[in-house]
């Protein structure tokens, strides 16, 4: 969505074909056996959902980090503008 508005049409359609290239992949793991391989090894299905869980908690505690800091001015930074489409696509 940040790419969508700060960015050209260009960068915008770039970040979709990222996020459709990303489910793609995810999909044809899952089509090629994944599930069978966590299956046969669940502890590194244990050890995925653990580090699923951290990355979640890590994320919260940062959100809630940021909404302690004053909001300060609400403009997107130059810097974080300047997107190439090679960028947005990952």
């Amino acid at each position: 969505v940040r790419c969508t508005l700060t960015g050209s049409r260009k960068i915008a359609i770039s970040a979709a074909a990222g996020t459709l290239t990303g489910t793609l992949c995810w999909g044809l793991a899952g089509w090629l056996g994944v599930g069978s391989l966590f299956m046969a090894a669940p502890i590194a299905y244990m050890g995925l959902k653990i580090a699923g869980g951290i990355y979640l908690l890590w994320l919260g505690l940062r959100l809630l980090w940021q909404l302690r800091q004053p909001a300060g001015d609400m403009t997107i930074p130059a810097s974080k503008v300047r997107l190439t489409p090679l960028g947005a696509w990952r």
